[in-house]
């Protein structure tokens, strides 16, 4: 018998998934907190357990190399 492990890593901040921080996720989060968009684990950036405005001004320090 097999048995497989997934094992997948997710970036704070990287909320559309694509391996880098970048204002391409500040969109997708923006989408998400408007309804227009399915959220992703990478979308909650600061890991407080919900995707709002605050994720949006991690991912520009993250960005910006503030954090």
């Amino acid at each position: 018998s097999w048995s497989f492990t997934t094992v997948s890593t997710v970036t704070p901040g990287d909320a559309n998934g694509d391996g880098s921080v970048n204002a391409l996720d500040i969109t997708k989060v923006e989408r998400i907190i408007a309804g227009l968009d399915t959220e992703t684990a990478g979308a909650d950036a600061n890991q407080d357990g919900s995707v709002n405005a605050l994720d949006i001004t991690k991912v520009e320090r993250i960005i910006a190399g503030l954090d």
